[in-house]
């Protein structure tokens, strides 16, 4: 749709992706482009804040390559912004938030609003599918709020041992929290993070106490094993003959 307009709040400048420049004209663009309402596409339902493209379609539209615009989009879905379903010939992409960013509180160009959107009636959806989707949206709102506890929790966890901020690659650091998130609930895994920066591990000593070690570790603290591991063997064998 190239008519109507969407919002666009002055707290986007303080958006986790705001300096990386593609990732933020992404995000934009897809915001432009998402459905505004549920419209019926080739027999399938594409929902509001929901959009129908391919890696191609975009790396042509935002002039750059298609591995750029995969990164891109891992950066948008480590963070929780977009959930992405892909086929041999499409791929769906939503924004999670799409009603967040859209939403009025106040009843403004109503009637030119609905003279835009008279061609394209909301399809009428059976009562069974409509409570699935509330409840698919509020799992994943609330799936996103738990993400950013456990990255702050994390980060603040880490200063409070270090008294350094830790250096969170968004990316990387994001999809491991992420994972461990999903498997074990946001308290147990706040648990693993509190057991792992308080351990006097010689292993963890060494490698450092960052989220890619954090994840590597998880078996063990789980296990609460202190035998020594293959990696820790390896270590110390290496040290060893340094020290021969």
């Amino acid at each position: 749709m190239e008519e109507g307009w969407v919002k666009l709040h002055k707290k986007f400048i303080k958006w986790e992706w705001y300096d990386e420049i593609q990732t933020k004209v992404l995000f934009i663009h897809l915001l432009l482009t998402v459905n505004y309402e549920d419209r019926n596409w080739r027999g399938t339902l594409i929902r509001r804040g929901q959009t129908v493209t391919t890696l191609r379609q975009l790396a042509k539209t935002l002039r750059c390559s298609v591995q750029q615009i995969r990164t891109c989009l891992d950066h948008l879905k480590s963070t929780h912004e977009i959930t992405q379903h892909s086929t041999p010939q499409h791929t769906v992409i939503t924004l999670v938030r799409y009603d967040d960013y859209q939403t009025t509180n106040t009843l403004v160009n109503t009637q030119s609003t609905h003279e835009q959107h008279t061609s394209n009636k909301r399809p009428t959806l059976p009562k069974e599918d409509t409570k699935k989707y509330k409840k698919e949206k509020k799992d994943i709102g609330a799936a996103s709020n738990e993400f950013r506890q456990l990255t702050d929790y994390f980060c603040s966890a880490f200063k409070q041992r270090f008294g350094d901020e830790y250096p969170f690659q968004r990316a990387k650091d994001g999809s491991l929290l992420s994972a461990c998130l999903k498997k074990y609930g946001l308290e147990k895994a706040k648990g693993l993070i509190d057991q792992f920066l308080k351990s006097d591990d010689e292993f963890i000593k060494r490698a450092g106490y960052s989220v890619g070690v954090f994840h590597s570790q998880i078996p063990k603290l789980l296990s609460g094993s202190t035998a020594e591991t293959r990696n820790e063997r390896v270590l110390r064998a290496h040290e060893g003959g340094l020290d021969g």
